[in-house]
């Protein structure tokens, strides 16, 4: 028994490092518990990784964060938020990430148009402003993802 736990193991190692870790495949499922008549199917949804030479990067702002703009002083903040990334139908999600502390992101996309949707609170502030993206290739569109306070 242990011998084959031994082989097991030591086949799986040997597979892992012959992923070059390039490129990475997302799949996603149809939910047949709502429709148990539903045929389940897998959609396989390939996306860049690190590696990429296309995608998005930017930063996620909060804001108006003061009741009254002043010239010099910004009404803005880094604001961490969970991103989910469609295809231009919006009928599939390609990619769902987080920005970092200071609201900073790099991720990279396939070349296409996608819609990007800012996830908000389920009480309606801070209420995030989604848009249209054109991800060319080998480029990295710079993106501004705001969250409005509603503070006016």
């Amino acid at each position: 028994m242990s011998r084959i736990l031994l082989v097991v193991s030591l086949s799986l190692l040997m597979l892992a490092a012959c992923s070059n870790g390039d490129d990475e495949l997302r799949t996603t499922s149809t939910d047949t518990t709502s429709n148990p008549s539903a045929t389940p199917t897998q959609t396989v949804v390939p996306t860049a990784t690190v590696s990429a030479t296309s995608g998005i990067e930017g930063q996620v702002l909060l804001g108006p964060t003061c009741p009254v703009e002043r010239q010099g002083m910004p009404c803005e903040e880094p604001y961490k938020a969970t991103i989910v990334v469609w295809d231009a139908a919006r009928s599939q999600r390609v990619l769902v990430f987080d920005s970092d502390d200071e609201g900073r992101f790099r991720e990279g996309l396939l070349p296409g148009e996608y819609y990007i949707e800012p996830q908000g609170d389920q009480q309606g502030l801070p209420r995030p402003e989604p848009q249209t993206v054109m991800v060319p290739a080998n480029t990295f569109v710079s993106l501004t993802l705001r969250y409005d306070t509603g503070i006016r």
